[in-house]
């Protein structure tokens, strides 16, 4: 699941310039983000970020305090399990790898929580 903005009819190829980031960068920010999980890793080291065991996830994660309190946050309000956090800081290492980030700062906690809220049945 994906939240999108309505296209209001008719305008839909307008949006082709608008700023949006084009897929050959995307392509290169995510090259270089592997790239960069290859280099942490080592050779015989997991793949990416998606195989870290609990271990390696405590010594690459490095949350920044404030993407800290926002992960206990959301570990309490969406009843993560000790798995589910763990899911939700490989993500966000993943995000702060994609924006050349050494460390896991606030925004990229926040968008991994989101992306985990989009996993929540709807009522």
């Amino acid at each position: 699941q994906v939240a999108v903005a309505p296209v209001v009819p008719g305008t839909w190829d307008a949006r082709a310039g608008s700023g949006a980031e084009r897929s050959a960068r995307v392509r290169a920010r995510i090259v270089e983000a592997r790239a960069r999980q290859r280099r942490r890793f080592g050779v015989g080291g997991p793949g990416s970020n998606a195989e870290m065991g609990p271990g390696l996830l405590v010594r690459w994660a490095r949350p920044a305090p404030a993407a800290v309190r926002l992960v206990r946050d959301a570990e309490v309000r969406l009843a993560l399990s000790p798995r589910g956090v763990h899911r939700l800081l490989k993500v966000a290492r993943t995000l702060a790898d994609l924006d050349g980030a050494s460390k896991v700062e606030e925004r990229h906690a926040a968008e991994a929580i989101h992306f985990r809220e989009l996993d929540l049945p709807v009522d």
